[in-house]
């Protein structure tokens, strides 16, 4: 089975910053006090204004000009960017993570580094529920599926 998702997470209160200024910005609430941003293309072509740049570590979407963007949009407040690509039971995870304007965080593709930028937002898991699965990340399989939810 696929699950393919490109997202930023931020924090709810912080969810405007980004969704007031790019059409294509739709945010949803996750459980933890997070709301997922669904990187679709148009979005992702919205932020980059279709310039190409250089791409971002191991990511296959993000962009040194999209990373510029978010950075001017969220400043100081701390969010993360994440990419996860997986046919059945086989693929990767990228993650970065941001805070008062810089970088603190930039895996490698491997696995589990979603959880890596969700505890650093604040998620804990319990004895039966890792990070991922304490907000529900896996409630839908492709990055465009999440905008069902928006209200």
């Amino acid at each position: 089975m696929t699950y393919i998702l490109n997202a930023i997470i931020v924090k709810k209160s912080d969810q405007h910053k980004l969704t007031d200024f790019y059409q294509h910005a739709t945010a949803i609430d996750l459980d933890g006090n997070l709301s997922i941003i669904p990187c679709t293309h148009e979005l992702l072509d919205e932020i980059s204004q279709l310039t190409t740049s250089p791409l971002v570590g191991d990511f296959n979407y993000l962009n040194e000009k999209i990373e510029t963007q978010l950075l001017q949009y969220f400043q100081n407040n701390p969010f993360t960017y994440i990419e996860a690509d997986y046919f059945g039971g086989i693929g990767q995870q990228t993650t970065i993570i941001w805070e008062n304007g810089k970088r603190v965080y930039l895996s490698q593709s491997s696995n589990r580094e979603i959880n890596k930028a969700l505890k650093f937002l604040g998620v804990i898991k319990t004895n039966d529920q890792d990070e991922f699965d304490k907000v529900k990340l896996g409630r839908h399989r492709r990055t465009d599926d999440w905008l069902e939810d928006a209200d």
